[in-house]
């Protein structure tokens, strides 16, 4: 492990994928019995947590009138220049780059005899130009990042920066307390020393950027000496603010669709590849004092979402309270393949490795006819994964879910970086909703120039879930063959389905259909279907009316690709 970047050690390093637990998400909630893990957290009913109401077990800690999103349903992160493309596919939530607000950035020289001078212009600005667009919530993260005051930054460049501790030095702790109370007065929207046009409050609030690769995972003790100091002043700024942990990261622990009780233990008493120390997570979770929500990475696939917020919530409960989780960083699917010799990640086999990273390093050196075969291809992996993730995350009770990345990160014309940037991430550099260039403005603003498969989806995704309010949240099938999650409220029912078989199709194989009878009501003669896009060239997706069999099942030919089954004026 030493010989790798620590960044990518620990991002990267995974397990080998195993079986789902035989006892566990088994119920087909097609029959209306709504049982799942997730039951129905969007009414704010946690029953994950043991229905211990007066320990917070109602996914909520503020008063009733003040409730937390059903569905935060959003990209992260909200690059500048991006606001009005993303904004014009529907979705109400972003998360602000981590860097526009990191301490450094906005005090990028220490205070002259006590007198702090701050730099907003890029976090104004990227702020005005979502709020501008209709993403007016927006999420952002205090980040003790800092050239003069923090432990030990590089500065050198490169990329990703080889930090170590960014913790602030105790001679400058006042000094982040000062910008923690500056930064959050700014955006609270309440009339005092606020941005000039701010449209609505930044009220969500991360303590940290990065914990799983940027702060040293076994610093929780300094990490928790931050949040104490962040919530001081951050509460005092802005009583209403809300307050998540920095990211949790527990990838390789739940990864393999999905991991049972003996082998979540294993795997979190073993050496962390791609996780955080348990000894960190569990302080953390043992001040609830100090937070509103937990905040969560989701990195690989999207079968390692039910596994991780069940446990969480398990941990919670075990130390009486409910916090919301919020996802706040999902890629559409895992790096797939890297250039170091790592265990493969759930569905990737060892033996698909090697192809999939040729696939990629042709698509990064701009090899034809590889290179725009690797691209379709994985704009239509991304682009069901985006709708997979999403729709899991609402499904099994996260109050919020930012996909990831509405760019890539492979740069735009030099080869060797494109090169080095697939050898460390793999497909996750190459993940982007929109094909864009950046201005070398000082802000790193985007101007979009085409559309991936999986922002067509992003619109799909924010025209059917909504807000995420429904009465009904449940899961249908299990572990593999159907599955998905059925969505209700008075007079509408939406299913999200798709076929788990646990494979992986290269570029160039074809997926098999597989047929599935979905049972539904009587009360309606027909259902509007809607398939996921995943062709670069594809229109916007289109609805299908489609008639119910005589016994009131809905015939359907399901494969990864999800479809969106919809019925209107449901009988009572």
């Amino acid at each position: 492990m030493s010989t790798r970047p620590a960044v990518l050690a620990l991002v990267l390093g995974l397990l080998a994928p195993v079986g789902g637990c035989p006892q566990g998400r088994d119920d087909d909630d097609a029959s209306g019995d709504d049982d799942s893990a997730a039951d129905d957290d969007t009414t704010g009913d946690d029953d994950t947590t043991g229905d211990d109401d007066s320990a917070g077990d109602d996914d909520t800690t503020g008063p009733p009138d003040d409730p937390w999103p059903a569905l935060a349903l959003g990209v992260s992160p909200a690059e500048p220049g991006l606001g009005a493309q993303l904004g014009a596919a529907g979705v109400g939530w972003a998360r602000i780059p981590d860097d526009l607000f990191a301490w450094g950035t906005i005090e990028p020289t220490p205070p002259d005899e006590g007198v702090h001078v701050y730099d907003w212009a890029c976090a104004d600005g990227t702020v005005e130009d979502y709020q501008a667009a209709g993403v007016v919530d927006l999420l952002a993260t205090l980040s003790p990042r800092s050239g003069w005051a923090s432990v030990d930054v590089d500065d050198s460049g490169a990329v990703p920066p080889a930090d170590g501790d960014v913790m602030p030095r105790p001679e400058h702790l006042d000094d982040y307390r000062a910008f923690v109370r500056a930064a959050v007065e700014r955006y609270d929207g309440d009339g005092v020393d606020d941005m000039p046009g701010l449209a609505a409050p930044v009220r969500h609030w991360l303590v940290g950027r990065e914990w799983s690769a940027l702060w040293p995972s076994d610093d929780h003790a300094d990490y928790l000496t931050l949040a104490e100091a962040t919530a001081d002043e951050a509460r005092v700024a802005y009583p209403d603010v809300r307050l998540g942990t920095v990211p949790l990261l527990l990838w390789e622990v739940f990864e393999g669709n999905e991991p049972c009780g003996a082998e979540i233990e294993a795997r979190l008493e073993g050496e962390p590849l791609a996780h955080n120390s348990v000894e960190g997570i569990y302080a953390i979770l043992d001040r609830p004092d100090l937070f509103d929500f937990l905040s969560v990475h989701s990195r690989g696939d999207y079968t390692e979402i039910p596994p991780t917020l069940d446990w969480l919530r398990g941990e919670m409960a075990a130390r009486g309270y409910g916090h919301p989780i919020w996802i706040v960083g999902a890629p559409s699917i895992g790096p797939l393949a890297t250039g170091w010799d790592l265990p493969a990640l759930y569905p990737v086999t060892a033996d698909q490795q090697p192809d999939l990273l040729a696939a990629l390093t042709a698509l990064a050196a701009g090899d034809e006819p590889a290179a725009g075969q690797a691209r379709d291809w994985l704009a239509g992996r991304a682009a069901v994964g985006t709708v997979r993730k999403a729709v899991t995350a609402l499904g099994e009770g996260a109050v919020g879910v930012q996909l990831a990345t509405p760019v890539d990160g492979l740069p735009a014309e030099d080869t060797a970086a494109r090169l080095a940037a697939v050898e460390r991430d793999g497909a996750a550099a190459a993940l982007g909703f929109l094909e864009a260039t950046a201005a070398d403005d000082g802000c790193g603003t985007w101007t979009p120039t085409a559309l991936r498969p999986a922002y067509r989806n992003l619109a799909l995704l924010a025209e059917k879930l909504g807000d995420g309010e429904f009465d009904v949240s449940s899961r249908v099938g299990g572990v593999d063959g159907a599955r998905g999650y059925r969505f209700e409220r008075a007079g509408y029912g939406l299913y999200v389905l798709w076929w788990e078989d646990g494979v992986l199709e290269l570029p160039g194989e074809v997926e098999a259909p597989n047929s599935y009878s979905l049972p539904l009501q009587c009360a309606e003669d027909e259902a509007t279907v809607t398939l996921a896009v995943t062709d670069p060239a594809a229109p916007l997706p289109q609805p299908e009316q489609v008639p119910l069999q005589e016994d009131c099942s809905l015939y359907l030919e399901l494969t990864s690709v999800p479809v969106f089954i919809e019925l209107f004026a449901l009988s009572e």
